[in-house]
């Protein structure tokens, strides 16, 4: 999901003071640790992606925010 429109969908669902605390951008062999990339979607990564931008496929963000009441 792209970073905004979970900032946008985090807004609309309550929170306030949301704040990027970190961002660590990772390739395709560390996306292969993480269970949400799937065997398949990794072997589609490495046949789609070009081999010099495989080291950069994701990013995880840390947001910080408050739920008032």
């Amino acid at each position: 999901m792209a970073e905004r429109d979970f900032v946008e969908k985090m807004k609309r669902a309550g929170f306030t003071g949301i704040e990027i605390v970190q961002r660590d951008s990772f390739g395709v062999d560390d996306a292969n640790l993480h269970p949400l990339f799937t065997a398949d979607l990794i072997e589609v990564i490495r046949k789609t992606v070009p081999r010099d931008k495989q080291h950069q496929v994701a990013t995880s963000v840390v947001i910080k925010a408050h739920l008032p009441g």
